[in-house]
């Protein structure tokens, strides 16, 4: 049997209930956060369009949607441990699971150019996921060469990758 969630999860969410809640104590976790970059094209895409039938699903329990939205806590939760103990490869791990089950809750098609960009990300040794739903890319600077190395590769699909400034 599966574990049982994380205490900050409801074990029954309904529409109407925070799929997380009472996530506190992150003031510490910035203090310890990675050296991460984005990567952009030009323009996102609506994400009306890929969220629309979220909300029937939910209301339906569509049994991979209620998987992939439990598992989704566990990451969060999981991401956050490897936060605060300075676990720089389990965070990265926690990222790119996020973004394999945000695939396969929406599906390969509907992620577009963003999963090309993720798989590019990957291929030059970083973690990486959607910030948001599409038009854009983070994960970790996971050596002193990487922004050197995949900035010309994003240049060469039309999207610029910057390194993100922590305050």
């Amino acid at each position: 049997p599966p574990p049982p969630p994380p205490p900050f999860f409801f074990s029954t969410p309904t529409p109407q209930t925070p799929i997380l809640s009472g996530l506190v104590g992150f003031g510490d976790v910035y203090k310890r956060q990675p050296e991460m970059w984005l990567a952009h094209g030009d323009k996102g895409e609506e994400s009306g369009k890929v969220h629309a039938d979220l909300p029937g699903r939910w209301a339906e329990q569509d049994p991979v949607m209620v998987r992939v939205i439990n598992e989704l806590a566990w990451c969060a939760h999981r991401g956050k441990e490897a936060l605060v103990s300075g676990d720089m490869t389990a965070l990265s791990n926690e990222i790119n699971r996020n973004f394999d089950l945000r695939t396969e809750l929406f599906g390969e098609e509907a992620l577009g150019v963003n999963l090309e960009m993720v798989r590019l990300a990957r291929s030059l040794g970083s973690c990486a996921k959607q910030p948001g739903s599409g038009g854009a890319i983070i994960g970790l600077i996971p050596d002193d060469e990487f922004m050197e190395r995949a900035a010309p590769a994003f240049a060469e699909h039309g999207w610029e990758l910057v390194s993100l400034e922590m305050s």
